[in-house]
């Protein structure tokens, strides 16, 4: 047997066979990760559920109306009291359409979220919020957002980071108030082997800022049904970059094509100024590339 003397609150000792976690509260060590009094330490990945017909009462560990979560924001809430001990944990959101999005304010201890929705039938997952963003990340740490159809009325954009690194794959932009991705503040987001679909309007399809950086490779991005950009479908300023690379965008759209500007950069790797889509020629102005 091990003896420590004097062990410390905040101590983490496994088991001969890692099934256990004891981590030591300051005046006793407590089985499975459990500090009395502190976070849960999870020893695996997790789960939790998310439902129409669930409720925020319930633990959201299990994928049934008593067992799952009601709103996106719980799911977030729970993690943030957890210690991910370098584990993900993934949000199971069943079908259905979600009225409120989520606010990612604060970063989650010690690994990484998965938003996961339907990524073979992303419509079968709609997030549709009035008067306010669908998912914003506002915290330096990684999270994946795929398979939802994301919908704004009245104001607000389908997605935001302010900071953090925000991935996403297999989503469907729908009609937008605001912006379907907008990036500021050093945020960083990606899309790498990744497919998604854009069928309505928005001021713009992607808006980066700020030094923000938007990375797209090796993608496929479907736009249907023409929809319109008031703005422009490509905006970038304030010493921001977009790239894209190796990405087919086919469909056609109205509105400008880019407008890039105050030392931002658009680079699309030569392909050239109808890349993206519009009928009208994008801008570039003080300092602004497009290349």
């Amino acid at each position: 047997a091990w003896a420590f003397h004097a062990p410390r609150a905040g101590w983490r000792c496994w088991v001969a066979d890692e099934s256990k976690l004891l981590v030591h509260d300051g005046s006793a060590w407590t089985e499975n990760g459990t500090s009395a009094g502190g976070r849960e330490v999870l020893i695996a990945n997790r789960t939790y559920y998310v439902r129409t017909d669930g409720s925020d009462s319930n633990d959201g560990l299990t994928d049934s109306s008593g067992g799952a979560f009601l709103t996106l924001q719980k799911a977030w809430n729970t993690i943030l009291t957890l210690d991910l001990n370098g584990f993900t944990v993934t949000v199971e959101v069943g079908n259905g359409t979600y009225t409120a999005g989520v606010n990612m304010a604060t970063a989650p201890v010690g690994g990484n979220v998965i938003w996961d929705g339907d990524t073979t039938t992303p419509g079968n997952v709609i997030v549709s919020v009035t008067g306010n963003n669908g998912f914003t990340l506002n915290a330096p740490c990684t999270v994946t957002v795929r398979g939802f159809e994301l919908r704004t009325t009245t104001s607000g954009n389908c997605l935001v980071a302010s900071k953090g690194l925000l991935q996403f794959d297999a989503l469907i932009f729908g009609a937008c108030a605001g912006f379907h991705i907008r990036l500021d503040t050093h945020a960083h987001a990606k899309a790498s082997s990744a497919s998604w679909t854009i069928n309505g309007n928005a001021q713009r399809h992607f808006s980066v800022a700020l030094n923000a950086a938007l990375e797209i490779s090796n993608s496929t991005v479907t736009v249907s049904g023409t929809p319109a950009f008031s703005s422009a479908f490509a905006y970038a300023f304030t010493g921001a970059a977009a790239t894209w690379f190796s990405t087919t965008v086919t469909g056609a759209a109205t509105g400008k094509r880019y407008d890039v500007s105050q030392n931002a950069i658009v680079n699309t790797f030569g392909v050239g100024a109808s890349y993206f889509p519009g009928d009208v020629a994008g801008t570039t102005a003080t300092g602004g590339q497009y290349a």
